[in-house]
């Protein structure tokens, strides 16, 4: 499937909802993904995608972006699982302050000149 994928050009819609593709056709698929252009809507419903292939997936909607629709409903994909420090939350919420700083202050500022009533 995979190979016939990437020489296709004229497959615009593709549902494997339920066939279950596994790790190979998974990885296959992803791979895929990366050459073919004209795949528009995607159905991957119930297919038992694990993380690593759901990576690979994920890398070829990435280079390949004429997809409108994806549809990955029920796989319950894996996500490794991310340690955030006390001094990661606190960067986090410093640069969350500045970009409201960076944004808030020049408004009011052209407020105050007349420019417009920020409390009207």
């Amino acid at each position: 499937m995979g190979e016939a994928l990437k020489q296709n050009n004229s497959l615009t819609s593709l549902n494997l909802s339920g066939n279950r593709i596994g790790c190979e056709g998974g990885t296959a698929f992803g791979d895929a993904l990366q050459h073919n252009n004209t795949l528009t809507n995607l159905d991957l419903e119930k297919i038992k995608l694990g993380s690593k292939e759901s990576q690979q997936i994920g890398e070829g909607l990435i280079k390949n972006s004429n997809h409108q629709t994806l549809s990955l409903g029920e796989n319950y994909i894996e996500v490794e699982r991310v340690d955030v420090t006390e001094a990661d939350c606190r960067l986090i919420c410093f640069g969350f302050l500045l970009i409201v700083l960076i944004i808030a202050v020049p408004l009011i500022v052209f407020a105050q000149k007349g420019g417009f009533s920020l409390f009207a």
